[in-house]
């Protein structure tokens, strides 16, 4: 029985992931576990205030690798918002597989330590969460600023963790990438992840019971809405 949850930021592509922690394993205590060896690259960054327009609205509908390859402000927010739906498909990957797609989408210079950040994060989950994790990720508002040759685009969205069968916990937060476009493409050099903004919860809202919440979001598919 899952009797506490402890959150957990570690570097995966973009996203603080919360490890679920049984009282049958860790007794209840705090445990926070970070990689020691390997830590995003620190980027200084300015208060950006959100943008509320719809993620989707001025999203190209020639094809989903446009804004990869598109260097206006426009391309370089979806190119932010892309690598941050990414991790929905990263934590299902193995350390290796996982390392080389965060190298794929990384500058030359910062690719190194963003893999091994992404391959430590996923090794992690193997041994802690064995029956895997399900992540939706949703973004909500994103600004982005020109800061010399780089971008710095900031996303406020909400994630739902789902551990197997059992919980299914949802995390209010903002990720802030910091963007250079290399090989005629935008590649992460940095990132910021921090929780909130945290809106107050309507009094009275319960939970959707696990079960129901998968039966209902499983043929749900968020990929349209950033096409």
């Amino acid at each position: 029985m899952i009797a506490k949850a402890k959150v957990v930021v570690l570097p995966l592509l973009v996203l603080a992931i919360g490890l679920v922690y049984g009282s049958t394993f860790f007794d209840d205590e705090e445990v926070v576990l970070v990689p020691s060896a390997v830590t995003t690259p620190e980027v200084s960054l300015p208060a950006l205030p959100l943008r509320d327009e719809p993620i989707s609205a001025s999203v190209p509908a020639e094809g989903v690798g446009q804004d990869l390859t598109d260097r206006s402000e426009t391309g370089a927010a979806l190119a932010a918002v892309r690598f941050l739906e990414l991790t929905e498909d990263v934590v299902g990957m193995s350390p290796s597989d996982g390392a080389d797609l965060q190298r794929s989408i990384s500058t030359s210079e910062a690719g190194p330590v963003l893999a091994a950040g992404t391959a430590e994060t996923l090794r992690v989950l193997q041994v802690e969460v064995p029956d895997g994790i399900a992540v939706h990720v949703a973004p909500i508002a994103v600004s982005a600023a020109e800061q010399f040759d780089q971008w710095v685009v900031s996303i406020w969205y909400i994630e739902v963790l789902v551990y197997g069968d059992q919980l299914a916990i949802e995390q209010w937060r903002t990720a802030t990438y910091t963007l250079v476009w290399e090989e005629t493409e935008w590649r992460m050099s940095g990132l910021e992840s921090v929780d909130g903004p945290v809106p107050v919860r309507q009094a009275g809202t319960t939970a959707t019971p696990i079960g129901q919440l998968i039966d209902r979001v499983a043929d749900l598919d968020d990929e349209v809405l950033v096409r």
